[in-house]
């Protein structure tokens, strides 16, 4: 009885309740607002955990995008143009083990096709001094070896090696091409001349010395008494004429 009575008394105060306020706010309690950010936190959290996890997987096993990134990037590199010749890209892939070659036009660095983990590839097979270049030339009998540039440094560079009259060309491989002159080489600009530098004659009387261009010029005033032989003045003496001399001493 007593029961009973307690469940009517609390049902007649809740509807004396709404009927006071008109609204079910304050008399049913609402559920806290921090539980929904509580839980929309611990949904970002989690989406953040499992991105961070699956990141973490995929730098320990290399996910599909990383890895075609990366493929590209290497595809790319050794598809680029090596130049011309016995030449190749270090790293990146050959055909014939064994083979040798320049790791590009003008380089240094001397490279040979090795077994590797994914198939042969180009890898170092040491480098030329400062002095030396990689002679990539299929043709030249010395391909992939080092061969002394003569002072080339950039390709079609020309100049004159003055110490055996020779002219150089530099090829695109900085390799010097070199052409002996009969006379002489000048002004770096090819073989010159019409006489042997520092070689001497007689043009008449006038003595005359080849100069470095292989160009004849006068050395001095002409002889008085002649020149003779490789450009000697000769002495009034010995211009005398033997009749002369035979006349002077009948005379006497």
């Amino acid at each position: 009885m007593n029961k009973a009575l307690a469940l009517n008394i609390s049902g007649i105060a809740a509807i004396a309740c709404l009927v006071a306020n008109g609204l079910f706010s304050g008399c049913i309690p609402a559920e806290p607002e921090i539980a929904n950010g509580d839980d929309s936190g611990a949904d970002e959290t989690e989406h953040d955990s499992g991105a961070a996890e699956t990141g973490s997987i995929a730098a320990e096993t290399g996910s599909p995008e990383a890895a075609e990134t990366d493929g590209g990037a290497g595809t790319s590199l050794c598809a680029a143009d090596a130049g011309s010749g016995a030449v190749g890209i270090l790293g990146c892939a050959c055909s014939q083990t064994g083979a040798t070659a320049c790791a590009g036009n003008g380089s240094r660095q001397s490279i040979v096709c090795a077994p590797g983990g994914s198939g042969p590839t180009w890898q170092g097979n040491g480098s030329c001094t400062e002095s030396e270049v990689c002679d990539p030339r299929e043709d030249s009998g010395s391909t992939a070896t080092c061969v002394i540039t003569l002072g080339c440094v950039s390709p079609g560079e020309t100049f004159c090696n003055t110490s055996n009259s020779t002219f150089v060309q530099c090829d695109s491989n900085l390799i010097p091409i070199p052409t002996f002159c009969s006379f002489a080489c000048a002004n770096d600009a090819g073989c010159t001349g019409v006489c042997e530098p520092t070689s001497t004659r007689c043009n008449g009387n006038q003595p005359q010395s080849c100069d470095s261009s292989g160009q004849w010029a006068n050395q001095g005033a002409p002889c008085p008494a002649g020149c003779q032989g490789s450009g000697v003045c000769s002495s009034p003496e010995a211009s005398v004429p033997v009749e002369a001399s035979a006349a002077d001493a009948a005379a006497d």
